[in-house]
């Protein structure tokens, strides 16, 4: 049979399947509305500009941090590919999420 690590692993994989759809769905359903596109695009930019900025600081703040210790180039390479590679994607899209929470809220109210 499967392991109760490979259940968790689907499981997870397809509640994450299922939450970037209904955000596809959200903001379809939000930009098809002609009264609420306008609003709909400016809160998601917002929130894609928050998401940078705090991506931002965190990535100023990790890098202070590993700072401290002398590495070598490759070292920093490693780190700083990480770094931008996870933390601004993920900022990007959590704010790309809140301004179309945002836009959302706004429309239905």
């Amino acid at each position: 049979m499967f392991s109760n690590f490979d259940t968790k692993r689907h499981g997870v994989s397809l509640l994450q399947f299922l939450f970037v759809l209904a955000v596809l769905a959200a903001s379809m359903v939000s930009l098809a509305n002609p009264n609420c596109r306008e609003r709909t695009e400016e809160l998601t930019i917002d929130g894609i500009c928050v998401g940078g900025l705090i991506s931002t600081i965190r990535l100023i703040h990790l890098m202070r941090r590993s700072m401290r210790i002398s590495q070598t180039l490759f070292s920093w390479w490693c780190v700083a590919r990480v770094l931008f590679g996870v933390e601004l994607r993920y900022g990007l899209v959590g704010g790309y999420l809140l301004g179309l929470t945002r836009a959302i809220i706004h429309c239905l109210t």
